[in-house]
């Protein structure tokens, strides 16, 4: 498989991507990290619509990081967190190939741990607002979405953030969000690709 990422040399077998999966250790990194971050959030299973934000995000900073975290707030009760699809080694081997400099997979634990109760609630996406939006048939969505972003950011620390406009609402949540809560981080929504 050969991948052009303007910026990168991506057919050089030293490329060392790193892989963090506990919070210590990753912000331990990112203190030694030098020049505008991206990240890519995603919960992994990666496609062409993620490879298209990776690279974007490639192009745009000096260091990429993709997050891959199956988010168990964005599940109610009895919703599919069991069977969502997972391909850690496919993923990594993407995220290489693509020219991403680390990789923040987290353990539940480390995201969540024992005791969690502090959740971001946002009007944006809630059903008063929008009778077609998910958060009217998927009330706990929106509140694990902008939860478990707002916690990446702080960790992540970056300039920019990718997601893909096929998640529009999600999208505005998260504007929202960063907004309001005076996050310094500048989205960016890029087209969908399938």
């Amino acid at each position: 498989m050969e991948l052009q990422v303007k910026g990168k040399d991506l057919s050089s077998d030293s490329l060392q991507m790193k892989v963090f999966e506990s919070i210590e250790d990753f912000r331990s990194w990112r203190e030694t990290v030098v020049g505008d971050v991206g990240v890519v959030p995603t919960m992994g299973y990666l496609h062409r619509g993620h490879e298209s934000l990776l690279r974007a995000a490639r192009e745009q900073n000096k260091i990429l990081v993709a997050t891959i975290f199956v988010n168990p707030a964005q599940f109610a009760p009895g919703e599919d967190l069991d069977v969502y699809p997972r391909d850690k080694e496919g993923d990594l081997e993407t995220c290489r190939l693509l020219g991403v400099d680390a990789v923040f997979m987290p353990p539940r634990d480390q995201i969540y741990p024992p005791g969690f109760g502090t959740y971001v609630e946002t009007e944006s996406g809630k059903s008063s607002q929008n009778s077609y939006s998910e958060g009217s048939s998927r009330p706990t969505f929106f509140r694990g979405v902008a939860t478990v972003v707002l916690k990446l950011f702080n960790i992540i620390q970056p300039k920019r953030a990718y997601f893909g406009r096929k998640d529009a609402q999600q999208c505005v949540v998260i504007q929202s969000m960063v907004r309001d809560l005076n996050v310094p981080v500048e989205i960016i929504i890029e087209p969908t690709v399938r």
